[in-house]
């Protein structure tokens, strides 16, 4: 009985046990299920990732790869699995520098390597890895994720390539350029050409609006054209800049409207047009010269035609008139009207002697010519032509140099200054006749466009008359100009002594205002000195 029960408690004992390891299957499984089923989640996401992801042993060979790994390198599940990592390397010092980080660290993030594809094709990635070890800590092997970014790569390159020929057109390009922000028109960038060209450095620029560079006349008209500007806007304008040492130039300019870190902005586009517009400026200029000379070739031809007949008529009126005072006398009615006659005889030689001028057919001679000489005899016979109410005062300078001239013009040149002169002071005045030595410099030249460098002798006859309109300065010396009223002058006067002066390798200056009289400075050059 003893035994019997004894094998009854044993019995009941073991299927105890065995309800308990049944139990423990039971939960085993059910774990297994759940591990099963997180494996399988696991599996999806490793399987359906956009990333490719592999594992590998530690010694190199792939254990597993997902889908995208495959599509990356080109290679079938069963040619990759198995396959030496090294193989895809194509650098393999890469591998042994990225295992030894990785054991280090136990994780390397975004490690920039080049791989090579199945059909041998290069690619630039970024990997992400981790390593793969064992409950005890035995390194088992390796995990990860690789992201191709070639195509990034390229555009980076193409982003570094755009930028190089960006800085390549705006810094080296000859001519100046800037970028200014819109709404502050600060300067944002500038290149050397604009920096060389306008004297201010690059930190000087960039702490400057573009307002700085505008005339001090000019920023309204400038800042009223800038609004209307639209971003696509490219005409050409022209305008006035000032550069650091204060000098105007004139420019033209193309902008249009960018988009540039800070924002809305404008780039520019600058050709300096200064030399430009001086040479229209000359052209214009030389244009009126040559029109003046035709007009002067006109009355050459003119008074080449009559000038000698007319002359010789005057002799033969010249000479009865003296046979004919010398037969009265001075109480006799005739002798004023002869005097008269006289008077308008030597008056009419004067406009032939001009009339020949014109022509060049009169003679000329240059000979040493002590100029305060000429004017002594000119005021001697000069008194009673300009009358009793003109004083006549006289600075000559005592040691005057010589000029190489021929004496007869200069005493006509002479004698139309004191006409001109007095015919300003119908009522009376001072005439001022001065002479003096002179060096011409390279500031006075700069401010005179007809002077030039060297030692003259200068003229001036100044008076207390009228004066002279701004506006009729220029057209003084224009061969029958004249503010007289009809029949009190031809207008000749004045061109005569301007071409009398350029004939002497000179130049005239004229300076006056209405109503304070007037000042000719005839500048002829030094022939010797004394």
């Amino acid at each position: 009985m003893e035994g019997k029960g004894n094998t009854k408690e044993q019995l009941i004992s073991e299927i105890a046990k065995l309800r308990e390891h049944i139990n423990e299957l039971e939960l085993t499984k059910a774990r297994l299920i759940k591990e099963v089923e997180e494996f399988k989640e696991l599996f999806n996401l490793f399987e359906e990732s956009g990333d490719a992801i592999y594992i590998t042993d530690r010694e190199g060979p792939f254990i597993d790869v997902n889908q995208p790994t495959l599509k990356l390198f080109g290679y079938t599940r069963k040619e990759m699995i198995g396959l030496d990592i090294l193989k895809i390397y194509v650098n393999p010092d890469d591998r042994l520098e990225l295992q030894k980080k990785i054991e280090k660290k136990g994780v390397v993030r975004d490690y920039e390597v080049k791989f090579r594809k199945k059909d041998g094709i290069k690619m630039d990635c970024l990997l992400t890895s981790t390593v793969r070890k064992s409950s005890n800590g035995t390194i088992l092997g390796y995990q990860g994720i690789i992201r191709d970014r070639t195509k990034e790569k390229l555009t980076e390159k193409v982003l570094k390539d755009s930028e190089a020929r960006y800085r390549l057109l705006f810094e080296s390009n000859p001519q100046p350029m800037w970028v200014y922000d819109i709404k502050t028109l600060k300067f944002i960038a500038v290149n050397d050409a604009a920096i060389q060209h306008y004297g201010f450095s690059r930190n000087e620029f960039l702490s400057m609006t573009i307002k700085d560079i505008w005339p001090p006349e000019d920023p309204f008209k400038v800042l009223k054209a800038i609004s209307k500007l639209a971003p696509a806007d490219r005409h050409p304008s022209i305008w006035r800049h000032r550069k650091k040492d204060g000098s105007i130039i004139d420019v033209e300019t193309v902008s249009l409207g960018i988009t540039f870190s800070q924002g809305d902005a404008r780039l520019v586009i600058v050709s300096d047009i200064t030399e430009k517009k001086q040479a229209e400026k000359e052209g214009e200029r030389i244009q009126t010269q040559l029109l003046q000379e035709q007009k002067m070739e006109v009355v050459g031809l003119l008074a080449g035609g009559i000038a000698h007949d007319f002359n010789n008529l005057l002799t033969t009126i010249q000479g009865y008139t003296d046979l004919a005072l010398m037969k009265i006398k001075k109480t006799d009615p005739l002798y004023r009207n002869l005097k008269q006659i006289e008077h308008s005889s030597l008056r009419a030689s004067d406009l032939i002697r001009q009339l020949l001028l014109f022509s060049h057919r009169k003679h000329i001679e240059f000979v040493p010519l002590n100029i305060n000489e000429s004017i002594y005899h000119i005021t001697k016979m000069v008194k009673r032509l300009i009358g009793d109410d003109i004083d006549i005062i006289k600075y000559l300078e005592p040691d005057i140099w010589i000029v190489r001239a021929d004496a007869e013009n200069i005493e006509q040149m002479i004698m139309d200054l004191v006409v001109n002169a007095r015919d300003a002071m119908p009522k009376g005045g001072q005439l001022t006749i001065s002479t003096e030595n002179i060096y011409i410099d390279e500031g006075y030249v700069e401010l005179n466009e007809c002077a030039y460098t060297g030692e003259f002798v200068c003229l001036s006859v100044a008076d207390t008359g009228v004066g002279i309109e701004k506006d009729i300065i220029t057209h003084i010396f224009e061969p029958f100009f004249s503010t007289k009223m009809p029949r009190k002058g031809l207008g000749l006067g004045l061109s005569a002594v301007n071409e009398i002066v350029k004939q002497h390798q000179g130049w005239i200056n004229v300076h006056s205002k209405p109503g304070q009289g007037a000042l000719f400075q005839v500048f002829l050059p030094a022939f010797q000195k004394n």
